[in-house]
C-alpha cells in the first residue's frame, strides 16, 4: 500500500524534466528520494523510453564549460575522447568559450544567415566561418531552425537533367542530350556514368546505328541510314524509337528494308529487334 501511496505523490512534471534531461530512473528516484520502481512505473506510464546510462553529467560540463576550458582539455580532464565529450556538449546545448588554443569563438549569426538561407549545411557552414560542426548545429537549434538537406551532387544534378530533357521526347540522338546536359556545368565522365546506370535500371536505352556486321555489298552505312549513320540514338519508349528509324530512313526501297534489317539484328537487343520485324 504504502509503495502505491509513493507512486501517487510523486511529482510528475519534475519527472518528465529529469527525464528529458538524460537521467536513468535510478538517477530521477535519487533526485526525488523514491523508489526506482516508482519512477519505472510513471515512466511506463507516460510511455516514455527509458534513459540510458550517461557518462557525463550536464553539471560537469558547465562547469568545465564555464570555466574556460577548450574540447580537448575537458576531455582531458573528465578522461574522456573528445568525441564523446563533445557528443554531450551537442546533446546539452552546452557552448563552450573557448576553442583550440584559447581562441574565444565569435559568431556571426548574419554571416550564418546568409549561408544557411543560401541551402548550405552545417558542415559547409562550420567550414567557411572557421568553428566547430556542433557549434553551427547548436546555434541553429537556437534560432528554430531545421537542418538543409545534403545538397544535389553532380550525380543527382545530371540525372535530373537527362529525365528533364527526356520528359518532352522519347527519342534524340546521344549528341543533342549531351550538348544539353554539359551546357548545364556536368562533365562528360559524370554524363555518361550516369546514363549507364539509368541503362542497367531500364530508365532509359541507347542503340548505335553503325554498318556493323551484314550484307555488305551495293549498300554503306549512309545509304541505309542516311543522317542517323553512326548516331547513338537514346530512347525510353521502343515503339517510339522504331517510328523515329521510320522517319529518317528510306522505307520504299524493299531490297535497302531487307539489307537494313539483317544489320539491325547485330546491333539491336532482341526485344527491340523483333519489334522492328513487326512494324517495319
Amino acid at each position: 500500500m504504502e509503495a502505491r501511496t509513493t507512486r501517487r505523490k510523486v511529482n510528475v512534471e519534475k519527472v518528465i524534466t529529469l527525464w528529458r534531461e538524460g537521467l536513468t530512473d535510478k538517477e530521477i528516484a535519487e533526485r526525488l528520494a523514491v523508489n526506482p520502481s516508482t519512477i519505472s512505473y510513471w515512466r511506463k506510464k507516460l510511455k516514455l523510453p527509458p534513459n540510458k546510462k550517461v557518462l557525463i553529467n550536464r553539471e560537469q560540463l558547465e562547469e568545465l564549460a564555464e570555466k574556460g576550458y577548450s574540447l580537448r582539455r575537458i576531455a582531458n580532464e573528465l578522461n574522456y575522447d573528445v568525441n564523446t565529450v563533445k557528443k554531450y556538449l551537442d546533446k546539452y546545448g552546452i557552448e563552450l568559450k573557448y576553442r583550440g588554443r584559447g581562441r574565444k569563438v565569435q559568431f556571426d549569426v548574419e554571416k550564418f544567415l546568409i549561408m544557411y538561407r543560401g541551402g548550405l549545411n552545417d558542415k559547409e557552414i562550420a567550414e567557411i566561418m572557421d568553428i566547430s560542426t556542433s557549434c553551427i548545429y547548436r546555434w541553429r537549434k537556437r534560432l528554430g531552425l531545421p537542418p538543409n538537406r545534403r545538397r544535389e551532387s553532380r550525380r543527382d544534378i545530371a540525372k535530373k537533367l537527362v529525365s528533364e530533357f527526356m520528359a518532352n521526347r522519347d527519342v534524340c540522338t546521344l549528341e543533342d542530350l549531351t550538348n544539353y546536359v554539359t551546357s548545364k556545368g556536368i562533365s562528360h565522365s559524370t554524363l555518361y556514368s550516369v546514363l549507364r546506370d539509368m541503362k542497367m535500371k531500364g530508365s532509359l536505352n541507347i542503340v548505335r546505328l553503325v554498318r556493323g556486321r551484314g550484307p555488305r555489298k551495293k549498300y554503306t552505312a549512309h545509304d541505309l541510314f542516311g543522317k542517323l549513320t553512326c548516331k547513338s540514338l537514346v530512347y525510353t519508349n521502343p515503339m517510339k524509337l522504331i517510328d523515329f528509324m521510320k522517319k529518317h530512313i528510306d522505307m520504299e526501297d524493299a531490297r535497302k528494308i531487307n539489307v537494313i534489317t539483317k544489320v539491325l539484328r547485330n546491333i539491336m537487343p532482341h526485344d527491340l529487334y523483333q519489334l522492328w520485324i513487326k512494324n517495319k
